[in-house]
């Protein structure tokens, strides 16, 4: 299903994470994106209904009922989990709830997993999902955002919407460009996912910065989503981003090992 439907966006994401385990392979050994197409998997589970049995716990059925972007996102992220595990595990021993914040809740087996962070987006048919393991005396929390480049075209002429989303500094970032404009979003999603904050609990957007600056991003936080971070022990972040034709995907990785190195940024205050 990954390959079949969004090559560009699958490789890549392959390569990102190769590429992050490599310059720090003790802090993201254990992570893993999963790309799936939302009508490809719809069609799997109404072709054989027997599946839903087999990929997901009674629970999440009943939380998601016949929604298919539920259900979708919830395999993409099991998916994700299961690469990160050191050992294969039935799908239906994954339980992925969310807590009264929105934040995605792993379980396994019935235990809660507080090692685990998952985060999980949908963007038309597109469905990402991004999930980390941390070292015990570790924090890492995750975000995945995907925005799609046209509907972000169509924003830009809307200056009063686009003000109140984006800082001076980043209008000037964007150029006026419909992929960036639509990078900034994803960026700040992500960023919000992997705190556990978000718009609809008072945090703004422009509390969260993305900046570019010779090709390489940084994060930068402000007011209630900085407070948020702290409270979480988040103090390094690195963002990347994946583009194809139709779609900017942002991942962001945050932790509280003091890595300093080009693309990691400290949240400020």
């Amino acid at each position: 299903m990954n390959a079949k439907y969004f090559p560009a966006i699958n490789n890549r994401a392959i390569e990102l994470v190769h590429r992050l385990q490599k310059k720090h392979p003790l802090i993201f050994n254990n992570l893993a994106i999963s790309i799936l197409s939302e009508k490809n998997f719809r069609q799997s589970l109404q072709k054989n209904n027997n599946l839903k049995q087999i990929y997901f716990t009674k629970n999440e059925l009943n939380y998601c009922g016949n929604r298919a972007s539920s259900l979708t996102g919830r395999f993409a992220a099991k998916s994700a989990i299961n690469k990160i595990m050191q050992k294969n595990i039935s799908l239906n021993d994954i339980n992925i709830l969310s807590s009264q914040t929105g934040e995605p809740v792993v379980s396994i087996r019935g235990h809660t997993n507080s090692l685990i962070s998952v985060s999980i987006s949908h963007e038309e048919d597109l469905v990402t999902a991004i999930a980390a393991h941390a070292l015990p005396d570790n924090t890492i929390a995750v975000g995945i955002d995907a925005a799609s480049i046209t509907r972000f075209s169509k924003l830009l002429s809307q200056k009063k919407i686009i003000r109140r989303i984006l800082t001076p500094l980043e209008l000037d970032d964007i150029n006026n460009l419909p992929e960036k404009m639509a990078e900034k979003w994803a960026g700040k999603e992500a960023v919000s996912k992997a705190i556990g904050i978000g718009i609809w609990h008072g945090a703004s957007l422009q509390e969260i910065e993305i900046l570019n600056h010779k090709g390489k991003s940084s994060i930068k936080l402000y007011g209630k989503v900085l407070e948020q971070a702290k409270k979480k022990g988040l103090r390094q972040w690195i963002i990347n981003f994946i583009q194809d034709q139709n779609f900017i995907l942002a991942t962001v990785l945050a932790t509280d090992n003091p890595i300093l190195t080009p693309g990691y940024s400290n949240p400020r205050g």
